[in-house]
């Protein structure tokens, strides 16, 4: 399921709705509601789940690569496929609220992202080094880059780290190790090419995408043979 959270952007709230429950909310709008202009969108990307507690939970408790705020808190927005919903004090309350007056970054760049066991999805993310970073789980990012401009990008340290794989790659090249040490992200041979047009027809427009994914390689194939 496709969600989204919205944050009030603290150089525009000069009212100071920010962490205000609904009511108060409603009493400074003298009962205009929620002002969109205020917020800013913060995460855009499918979840596993729609249940509002739960994304309570992640986004307060835990946190999500692709998430550019802080946690979840009171006066924030979710929108999901039900609607958008205020984080009051206690629970969530329905509201009305316009996307199309909020605002997000200038410096995000589109990328095609695939988490292990899901379908890859568009997703934005900072063009940033830390953004990259934070999108494949706060590591040393590891580039790939592929002949026709497109760019592979995952944790470097994702084999010691023991992160789970995005996709399971067989080469016809030689290897001095067993399959299961060859990881996504090994770009140079017949196989990886055809995941990458696969990918594609899943995602359409993705030639100007940065491919970022949460896992990565961190034994690569280079042509000739497998190095440990």
């Amino acid at each position: 399921m496709r969600v989204k959270i919205y944050q009030i952007n603290s150089n525009r709230d000069k009212a100071h709705f920010r962490f205000s429950n609904l009511a108060e909310t409603t009493k400074l709008m003298q009962g205009n509601g929620v002002d969109s202009s205020l917020y800013d969108e913060v995460f855009n990307a499918e979840l596993g789940t729609g249940d509002l507690e739960e994304i309570y939970t992640k986004f307060n408790i835990e946190r999500h690569p692709l998430h550019r705020g802080d946690s979840l808190s009171v006066s924030d927005v979710v929108v999901t496929d039900q609607g958008a919903y205020f984080c009051d004090s206690s629970g969530f309350e329905k509201i009305d609220f316009d996307e199309s007056k909020t605002q997000k970054p200038d410096d995000l760049m589109r990328v095609l992202y695939v988490e292990p066991g899901k379908v890859p999805y568009e997703a934005e993310i900072r063009n940033t080094l830390e953004g990259m970073q934070r999108a494949v789980c706060d590591g040393l990012i590891e580039p790939i880059f592929m002949d026709d401009g497109c760019v592979l990008v995952g944790n470097e340290e994702a084999k010691l780290l023991g992160m789970k794989r995005t996709i399971r790659h067989f080469s016809k090249a030689k290897a001095t190790a067993s399959p299961r040490w060859m990881w996504t992200m090994i770009c140079r041979s017949t196989r990886m090419r055809a995941t990458v047009w696969v990918l594609r027809r899943v995602c359409k427009k993705v030639s100007d995408f940065v491919w970022t994914f949460k896992s990565t390689v961190y034994i690569l194939l280079v042509e000739r043979r497998l190095t440990v």
